[in-house]
């Protein structure tokens, strides 16, 4: 965990807390976004504005009533804060209360936004003209609502509703501020689909069938994903689609004859997926599309493997040196490749149950120093560290046996904050919650996590929040955010 310098964050104590607890929680402070006011809710969930380089207090935004004291509300339900992109305006939210928007110049309220339920997730559109909410209403089960205000006018500009047992699972701006998108679904195999509308006139412009989303930098394009790993990419200008991870673009143009039996993997390059690799383990040798142009054969001899002289057995480690992956312009280095027995693994639940189907299973691992614009990591010439363990959180990494059920590993892909490993949460007990930095993939270990040094700053840190069930029927449920300041 030391020596692969990933970026993990530890939270304690996140299980259930009681009660009285609870009571005592407040929400993380917000920074403006130059950094220079600090919004802070007090334990009887007064909000403040601070000036961060004198301390002065600039503002109090609000108290709480006396009734809310009475019935023991008001402790609990401290505000969530976010500061608006140019830093002029400040939305806070508390319980079943609408979120109110502040004018941070003179700490005056400039607008109390309800859409008739409970109110959640708050986000800002790029530009800060429009508030998205996702919320519930009193009998539905999950967040069924989705809301947009006018800023500056506090005027509703938009509303969906979905029936009780149908949730808003996600929903996020795109990067331009042109559109925005929403997974909705009951969280069902295989029942959700993915809804777009532009900002101007809050037109639907698409609908798919898919598990998850996500906006490319600039906003044009956006990948939708299912439950089994097959990807589309939809232009938001034109909406025209390309299928990326069907199976039809899972075929090799030409591919060699083997001597063993051939084993899979996709690798996709640079955050646009601009460049696609595969890589074919063959026995002790590796084929690699070092072009990109999906011919196996012309791309050199294949990688010979080589062994640890410490370890001779046939069990012993297999590593492939592949070396640079030319991506347009960009030049990706140090593309290593590694397999092993699986066995080494044999304690682990996921492990035991492919080794009882195959006992000849493998254990893949990647690294790769990944040319990402923006970014000044610790590989060579400064390029991104990148990597593949042996698994992620949803199991070990398995190359497959036809092209079409390939794996997919995205290098230099938008990064996200993700659980390391799932917790094991039990009622009444601390628990410690890791969680990693990376690229998501397709398929099980995919995930291509960062080496973080010099990478994210060490002054920063990312929030989480926490939802708890609520404590009396009928009530919203529970919602805490929290500040992980350590690493590993």
């Amino acid at each position: 965990m030391n020596t692969t310098r990933t970026l993990l964050l530890l939270i304690l104590g996140l299980v259930v807390l009681p009660e009285a607890a609870r009571a005592q929680q407040t929400p993380a402070p917000a920074f403006s976004p130059d950094g220079s006011i600090l919004a802070a809710a007090a334990e009887d969930a007064t909000v403040a504005l601070w000036e961060v380089a004198t301390g002065k207090k600039l503002a109090s935004l609000y108290r709480p009533k006396e009734s809310d004291f009475l019935r023991g509300s008001a402790l609990v339900w401290t505000p969530t804060m976010l500061f608006s992109p140019d830093g002029k305006i400040l939305a806070t939210q508390r319980g079943d209360e609408p979120a109110m928007l502040w004018r941070v110049a003179d700490g005056k309220q400039m607008a109390s936004l309800s859409d008739g339920g409970v109110i959640g997730h708050l986000e800002f559109s790029p530009g800060g003209k429009l508030l998205m909410a996702l919320g519930h209403d009193d009998k539905a089960s999950g967040r069924n609502r989705l809301t947009l205000w006018e800023v500056t006018t506090g005027k509703e500009r938009a509303a969906f509703r979905e029936a009780e047992h149908v949730e808003f699972l996600e929903a996020a701006f795109s990067p331009d501020g042109k559109t925005y998108m929403a997974v909705v679904g009951s969280r069902e195999p295989d029942n959700t689909r993915i809804r777009i509308w532009d900002t101007q006139q809050h037109k639907e412009l698409a609908r798919f069938q898919g598990a998850g989303a996500r906006f490319a930098p600039g906003g044009k394009v956006l990948a939708v994903w299912d439950r089994d790993g097959k990807i589309s990419l939809w232009d938001t200008g034109t909406g025209k689609q390309q299928a990326l991870g069907s199976a039809a673009d899972r075929r090799i143009g030409k591919e060699p004859l083997y001597q063993a039996n051939p084993r899979y993997c996709l690798l996709l390059f640079g955050r646009e997926v601009t460049t696609s690799v595969w890589l074919v383990l063959d026995g002790d040798q590796l084929y690699a599309d070092r072009n990109g142009n999906g011919d196996l054969t012309d791309d050199g001899e294949p990688v010979r493997a080589t062994k640890s002289s410490r370890l001779a057995s046939d069990k012993a480690p297999r590593r492939f040196k592949i070396g640079e992956i030319r991506d347009g312009n960009r030049t990706h280095g140090n593309l290593l490749f590694q397999v092993t027995s699986l066995s080494g693994f044999a304690t682990e639940d996921q492990a035991k149950e492919l080794l009882a189907r195959d006992p000849d299973a493998l254990a893949y691992r990647l690294w790769a120093d990944v040319e990402v614009p923006g970014f000044k990591g610790q590989g060579v010439e400064g390029r991104l560290e990148q990597y593949v363990q042996y698994s992620d959180v949803n199991g070990f990494l398995q190359f497959a046996d036809r092209p079409q059920d390939a794996p997919i590993i995205h290098f230099g892909g938008e990064l996200q904050i993700m659980l390391w490993a799932r917790p094991a949460l039990t009622l009444g007990r601390p628990t410690d919650v890791y969680l990693a930095l990376g690229t998501p993939g397709f398929g099980a270990g995919t995930t291509a996590y960062v080496g973080y040094e010099g990478v994210v700053p060490e002054d920063r840190w990312p929030t989480v929040e926490v939802v708890y069930p609520p404590g009396m029927a009928g009530e919203p449920p529970v919602r805490e955010t929290y500040e992980l300041p350590r690493r590993c």
